[in-house]
């Protein structure tokens, strides 16, 4: 049996030896941590890039907050103060995406085209956008809100200060005027118009080519006007974008203090 060669047996000593001033090193700053209340050490970080090109089309951000867990690719312009919340997808890969300034683009919420053949998206400012919303090749003007599954098709136009509430699927072609609401779970047929100031109620169905007139509430299968738009209903739209600008912020001050403390522990 040939003896141990002396310089390969230095380096498994030398190896082993620093292994474990490694691991006590690692175990007491742990535990030193814990017992200043620090528990970052236990974070899971996410390896997802969340902002990143596509065909050399990088998107533009600046100005806006995007989460870690979100993805916004390709040709994508995104207004200041707008924010793109938790697992929400925007994708500029087939069309671009405009979106204004102070949107909300809310938590699985679907942008983008559904072809090369689909018109771009164009979103204008003070727009929220909901949880789950499906929007593709489609326009959206300021101050809209799209409900929390809301499904806008290729060539439907939804108009500045509309709410499309939950559940609600607009056909090719549709148009949702400004300061319209149509309500969760209506449908809207093709080429039917839902004018200014317009409420569509809950589970009503629109026949296409119907014309809903500015001002007025309409119900039932098929919908029928039922009364006049109140004021309150035209303020509520002018004030909902704003809760969003200022819970992005919190978002942010929290995930930059986040990386703050991460490269810190990382020195």
């Amino acid at each position: 049996m040939s003896a141990l060669n002396p310089i390969s047996f230095a380096k498994t000593a030398l190896w082993r030896v620093s292994f474990a001033l490694r691991e006590a090193g690692q175990a007491l700053e742990r535990t030193g941590c814990v017992l200043q209340g620090i528990y970052s050490h236990e974070e899971v970080l996410c390896r997802h890039v969340n902002v990143a090109p596509v065909q050399y089309s990088y998107p533009d951000v600046t100005g806006s907050w995007v989460a870690p867990s979100a993805s916004v690719l390709g040709d994508v312009t995104i207004g200041p103060s707008s924010s793109v919340w938790y697992n929400a997808s925007i994708r500029g890969d087939r069309q671009p995406v405009t979106i204004g300034k102070n949107c909300n683009i809310q938590d699985s919420a679907f942008i983008g085209g559904a072809s090369e053949f689909s018109p771009p998206v164009e979103i204008g400012d003070n727009v929220s956008i909901g949880h789950g919303a499906v929007l593709k090749g489609c326009k959206i003007g300021s101050n809209a809100l799209i409900g929390i599954g809301a499904v806008i098709a290729e060539g439907a136009e939804v108009s500045a200060f509309a709410i499309v509430a939950a559940g609600f699927s607009a056909e090719e072609d549709a148009v949702v005027s400004a300061f319209a609401i149509v309500a969760a779970g209506s449908f809207v047929e093709e080429d039917a118009v839902v004018s200014a100031f317009a409420i569509v109620a809950a589970g009503s169905y629109v026949e296409e080519d119907a014309v809903v007139p500015p001002g007025e509430v309409w119900a039932g299968n098929p919908a029928r006007k039922l009364r006049d738009v109140k004021p309150a209903e035209r303020e509520y739209l002018m004030t909902l974008p704003t809760h969003y600008v200022e819970r992005s912020k919190e978002h942010a001050e929290v995930m930059e203090l986040l990386h703050k403390r991460m490269g810190d522990y990382a020195r």
